[in-house]
């Protein structure tokens, strides 16, 4: 196995995401995020991360996943005091921006070394869910590279808590105040039909959270 000779603050930064944010990447994720999204700054992101897979940090596997779309804006919004969501037009626009077939893609994931290292916790128990991963993780890191001390807020589905009651609605994400007060709910709609809209949004008015639905 490869060794890295220094943990660069870029190489921390994606294992730190990798372990506490999101479970998975591509590289042109990577590239968009700590280069650029051109040949030569994809071609960096793939040396860097088959570096980081040489060295036991990251694991990689091939999925077939709907292409990424551009998620330009979240679908709903919604604070308290807010009036009731629309959910059937709320799911019309989530359910009809599916119009590509999967394809096979290159995922990245913190390997068991990584989450020894770093904790927090890796990707690999939930490639079946690949495309909805990749998508909040395009969410994610595009809150990273506009609001930087916002993202640090940024507290995955895996980090939190189970819920006490059987059922309960866990969020994909939610961002945190200083006091550790839930500001925002994130979600990634994916296909969601109006029951699993209105399921959502009553979840989060029932414990005052505002929310995005991306």
């Amino acid at each position: 196995m490869a060794t890295i000779s220094i943990m660069t603050d870029r190489r921390r930064e994606m294992l730190l995401a990798l372990t506490h944010k999101v479970r998975l990447i591509t590289a042109t994720q990577a590239a968009r995020t700590w280069w650029k999204e051109t040949p030569s700054g994809l071609s960096a992101a793939r040396r860097e991360l088959a570096g980081l897979r040489a060295a036991g940090f990251l694991e990689q596997n091939r999925v077939v996943a709907h292409p990424e779309i551009e998620l330009a804006e979240p679908v709903a919004t919604w604070t308290p005091g807010d009036r009731e969501p629309n959910t059937d037009r709320i799911a019309y626009r989530l359910q009809s921006r599916w119009t590509a077939p999967g394809r096979s893609a290159v995922v990245f994931f913190a390997s068991r070394q990584a989450t020894n290292h770093f904790g927090g916790a890796g990707g690999r128990s939930r490639l079946h869910q690949a495309g909805h991963d990749l998508h909040l993780a395009s969410v994610y890191f595009r809150l990273h590279r506009a609001e930087p001390d916002t993202a640090a807020s940024w507290i995955s589905e895996d980090m939190l808590p189970r819920p006490e009651r059987p059922g309960e609605k866990l969020p994909d994400a939610v961002l945190k105040d200083s006091a550790g007060r839930i500001i925002r709910v994130i979600e990634f709609g994916g296909a969601y039909d109006a029951r699993r809209v209105s399921k959502f949004h009553d979840f989060c008015a029932a414990h005052g959270y505002p929310y995005e639905l991306w």
